[in-house]
């Protein structure tokens, strides 16, 4: 019997029946003579109607739009069904994908019979898979950082990047592409739409203030998450996901303490000689003292007249927060501060001496409190280290008052240090290393700082998971024991699954995260990931290609 041919002249085996509709393009009206049994040629006697067209139309729209939600349970499905197949011996068992498909063969739905009617079913496949996709990781978006809310930021361009991802897988598959350039192409066109924000400086929406942060930072010799300085960067996401972002976070860490320390030792005057301690910070506080003590021993009264700056200065504590304190004096009420207020402000006179125990005796308390983790100790702290330098200006005026003014001069040269001494104090951790992160809550509690003092505040406000100690990081190995694991799984299932050591190999891909975490923490790519003309107009996001990763493929 002779065998039919399809529209590409490709033998079909098998003749068909006479009368039965023959295989054409949906878009075209154009007939193909088919054979009889006894072998001549005769004109098709039937031709559907236009609205069967239609319908044979819809239902390959309704099979693509199935397929592509449902194509990312199905991928994750089909992933485990592998492993079951793997782990139970048994090769033969149907995958997920053929079961879905039989399903809807039972259910009457046409599958895509010629060139037009399989590229339309891909880009339909892919453009309902992205919709799909979005709407299951748009569930986890709100728990779930990072790249899960990357690929939920533009749902457009996700949708459409979804369209050009399987037209592109399903345009190399009718060139004869194999699986793996089948999936090459969709790849590179669902990316597509996203080209902007693959760059490793993409455009950061949270604008020019966090780029500034990180610059500042990156500056000053500090290493930062690149999804912290652009968590919309495909490539930061990517790259940080492959790194083991726990372990980058304390080398990171690690080597920021190194920086930490050296800024905080020369900004306070710490002599090299001697190693961070309490017993260095207390002797660079004793040489700044002989001007204190010389305040100390000029023998007046201050006199502090009603209303005068001291009596502002003191009402004027939290004032920043005074008119939300009075709507919600239960939630934002402070017993503490309203007690150091009245004490204060009933001041009418005081000696310089009392002025500057006092003063010492305010930081001391605000040094312990600056540490509690609880808001309103620290409130009080902000409010003690602002009386401080209140009653340090009384004393100053005092002086010039009295007319000494060289006295006044030197005490207020020694006023920074001792600030910053007991600033560093506050900080200082038992193994003699500065807390950035102490640092960087008296910074957004609004205590003054300058010089490196200031660059550790903001980098310990702005960039807390990286701002840990060596005490509160631990042990940081090159290989913690899931990328082992994980190396041990993927190489021994390569070697089981194949029989070659060459395909073992892939339990390798695990241990390059030490090379991924090298190359984020390099000055280079801490550069790149935060150039100041890449900031620019808000940019969505995302992969793009993860429906073509379940596109159907034949």
């Amino acid at each position: 019997m002779a065998n039919d041919t399809d529209i590409f002249g490709s033998p079909v085996a098998g003749g068909l029946q006479p009368n039965t509709i023959q295989d054409k393009d949906i878009f075209s009206d154009a007939s193909t003579p088919r054979q009889s049994f006894g072998g001549a040629v005769k004109q098709q006697q039937y031709q559907p109607d236009v609205i069967e067209r239609l319908l044979r139309a819809a239902a390959l729209t309704g099979r693509g739009a199935i397929t592509g939600i449902a194509g990312l349970p199905l991928f994750v499905g089909e992933g485990v069904n592998e492993l079951y197949k793997l782990a139970a011996d048994k090769p033969n068992r149907p995958g997920v994908f053929e079961g879905f498909n039989t399903f809807l063969d039972r259910a009457g739905l046409p599958n895509p019979e010629n060139l037009s009617e399989r590229l339309s079913h891909d880009v339909m496949t892919g453009m309902s898979g992205a919709a799909g996709s979005l709407g299951i990781l748009g569930q986890a978006t709100a728990k779930t950082p990072g790249i899960i809310q990357s690929l939920t930021q533009s749902p457009t361009r996700q949708i459409i990047a979804g369209m050009t991802g399987g037209g592109s897988s399903g345009l190399a598959r009718e060139a004869g592409g194999g699986p793996y350039a089948q999936a090459a192409a969709g790849l590179a066109g669902g990316l597509l739409p996203f080209a902007n924000a693959l760059r490793v400086g993409a455009p950061n929406p949270a604008g020019a203030q966090s780029a500034k942060m990180a610059n500042d930072a990156i500056d000053s010799g500090f290493k930062i998450p690149p999804t912290e300085a652009n968590p919309h960067s495909v490539a930061n996401n990517l790259l940080e996901a492959a790194s083991g972002r726990p372990s980058l976070l304390r080398g990171m860490s690690l080597s920021n303490q190194k920086i930490v320390n050296p800024l905080l030792r020369g900004d306070i005057g710490i002599p090299e000689s001697m190693p961070t301690s309490r017993e260095a910070i207390n002797l660079v506080m004793s040489r700044a003292g002989d001007s204190y003590q010389a305040a100390k021993d000029v023998r007046i009264q201050i006199k502090n007249p009603v209303g005068s700056a001291f009596d502002q200065e003191i009402k004027g504590i939290n004032s920043d927060i005074s008119q939300a304190i009075k709507k919600w004096p239960e939630l934002l009420g402070n017993d503490s501060v309203k007690k150091l207020q009245t004490s204060l402000s009933n001041t009418r006179s005081l000696t310089p001496k009392e002025g500057i125990e006092l003063a010492k005796s305010l930081r001391e308390s605000a040094t312990v409190n600056f540490k509690s983790d609880d808001p309103k100790m620290a409130a009080l702290a902000r409010a003690e280290k602002g009386a401080a330098n209140a009653v340090d200006s009384l004393v100053v005026s005092g002086l010039r008052a009295a007319g000494k003014d060289d006295i006044a001069n030197a005490f207020e040269a020694a006023r920074p240090i001792i600030a910053k001494a007991h600033q560093a104090e506050s900080a200082l951790t038992t193994r003699g290393n500065f807390d950035a992160q102490i640092l960087g809550r008296m910074y957004q509690a609004g205590d003054p700082m300058t010089g490196g003092m200031a660059k550790v505040g903001k980098f310990g406000s702005s960039f807390k998971d990286v701002a840990r100690t060596p005490e509160s990081v631990g042990a940081n190995p090159p290989f913690d024991k899931m990328s082992l694991s994980l190396a041990a799984l993927l190489g021994g299932g390569g070697y089981y699954a194949s029989g070659s050591p060459a395909l073992a190999a892939i339990g390798a891909l695990p241990l390059a995260s030490p090379l991924f975490r090298g190359l984020l923490s390099s000055s280079a790519y801490q550069n790149a990931m935060v150039r100041p003309n890449m900031i620019g107009r808000t940019e969505a996001a995302g992969l793009g290609a993860l429906p073509m990763l379940y596109t159907r493929k034949e």
